[in-house]
């Protein structure tokens, strides 16, 4: 039985008063009523600190209360800490992906943290990254996926107010302005711990989760329990096999699926012109800086980086 809850929440997301009211109603619908506890994440405190603060505190689980970006952060505080404290997420976010790969409940405070109170804890893989800017080396986590390319681009071209206006409908403008660029970026390519590869592409994607928003199903066999990552390389070639490809990924494989409600079988990604690995880690160096995206926030002027699995490295309600 669950004793005491901390919900890690992001207030630029949602009313205080609102999440504390549904997340009480909620609690007080479960056996033994768990205490609840607080923590509100900053711009100085994206929310490791604070979750290490509920780790502390002796919380059974941790309930990420937030974006994209709150997920990650108190994933990645959870992923290092010694114990066997379960995360939970009320996705709050324009994008929520993890929580959209999970089956977790969205637009619905109550919903999600009743799943996550009563639902099963799993080994959930957690990706790691490391990357290299003028600023220096630093290291992250990741729940979904990181990459550079098309989906950098549009991650680092959407509109934030538009976000906050239409959701994950301002990625579609966003998308056009990505399309319209044919560039490549000449790499170093190392899958796990192999020699150096010297090749090019248009767009790299290394996924723990598949699927984007509007529902992308970009690489559609991940999976966050199987102890790997997939990786989707979409190499050279002419303009039109470019347009194909970006055709296939945003349009058959999403867009067109939820404005027709067509579920029919579509076109894979894997082509003449992509590649698709299952890996555990692959590094990445740059001729010149790029754009890369992790969870869905934009990372600028990388010059190369590592990405890794570290299988089973948070347990997870769903």
């Amino acid at each position: 039985m669950t004793k005491k809850i901390a919900v890690v929440f992001n207030p630029s997301k949602v009313d205080t008063q609102e999440i504390h009211s549904a997340v009480s109603q909620a609690a007080r619908t479960l056996p033994g009523t768990p205490e609840v506890v607080w923590f509100e994440t900053s711009v100085e405190d994206e929310g490791q600190g604070v979750t290490q603060q509920a780790l502390d505190a002796k919380a059974d689980l941790v309930l990420a209360a937030g974006g994209d970006g709150t997920v990650r952060a108190v994933t990645e505080a959870m992923t290092h800490a010694v114990g066997d404290t379960t995360l939970g997420i009320i996705p709050l976010g324009t994008g929520n992906l993890l929580a959209r790969n999970l089956g977790i409940p969205l637009n619905d405070i109550s919903a999600a943290f009743l799943v996550a109170a009563q639902g099963t804890p799993t080994a959930m893989d957690v990706g790691e990254l490391t990357y290299r800017t003028p600023e220096g080396e630093k290291t992250s986590v990741f729940t979904v996926m990181c990459g550079f390319g098309l989906d950098a681009q549009i991650m680092d071209n959407v509109d934030e107010d538009a976000k906050e206006k239409v959701g994950w409908l301002a990625y579609l403008g966003a998308a056009q302005d990505a399309l319209s660029g044919n560039d490549q970026a000449n790499v170093k390519l190392s899958v796990d711990d192999g020699p150096d590869e010297a090749t090019s592409g248009h767009t790299m994607l290394i996924g723990n989760c598949g699927q984007l928003q509007g529902g992308v199903a970009v690489l559609p066999d991940a999976d966050p329990f199987d102890g790997k990552l997939d990786l989707l390389l979409i190499s050279g070639g002419s303009v039109g096999a470019w347009a194909d490809t970006a055709k296939t990924m945003l349009w058959d494989k999403g867009i067109k699926r939820v404005f027709t409600d067509d579920d029919g079988e579509i076109e894979d990604v894997e082509g003449n012109h992509t590649r698709v690995l299952q890996i555990d880690k692959v590094r990445v160096g740059f001729d010149s800086p790029q754009v890369i995206e992790l969870d869905g926030d934009p990372l600028t002027d990388v010059s190369d980086f590592t990405a890794s699995v570290i299988p089973g490295g948070v347990h997870v309600s769903k």
